[in-house]
């Protein structure tokens, strides 16, 4: 096997046996994404990491926010990629309140945490 392709699954194992490890997961599929996120980006998951950045969450937003449902694991996925993860939610929660606001309603709520994280990056 191509050592290129071996090296990338052996990431995306990697990092989903971190991912599931970093926390309450209900979904196999959700553990999925993150591994591909980080490994799409070629990264390691740091479960330490992750764990932080879900303190930082947390403290930003509301027990009923969007941010705390599907999309949870994203949003700490890509935390954990940036430098400052804090600045970076920081960017995000400012787009979504842009985009709660307009005409983006008639999207599912997870659409528009999604939609504010591409607007961030």
């Amino acid at each position: 096997m191509n050592e290129k392709l071996q090296a990338k699954i052996d990431l995306i194992a990697d990092n989903y046996i971190t991912v599931s490890k970093s926390g309450r997961l209900d979904m196999t599929m959700v553990a999925s994404l993150g591994a591909l996120l980080f490994t799409a980006e070629n990264v390691t998951a740091d479960e330490q990491k992750i764990r932080d950045c879900r303190k930082i969450l947390k403290d930003k937003t509301g027990v009923f926010s969007n941010f705390r449902g599907y999309t949870n694991l994203a949003t700490l996925c890509r935390m954990t990629m940036q430098e400052d993860p804090e600045a970076w939610l920081d960017s995000v929660l400012k787009a979504y309140e842009c985009v709660a606001e307009g005409k983006a309603k008639l999207l599912r709520s997870e659409s528009l945490v999604l939609t504010a994280m591409a607007i961030a990056a």
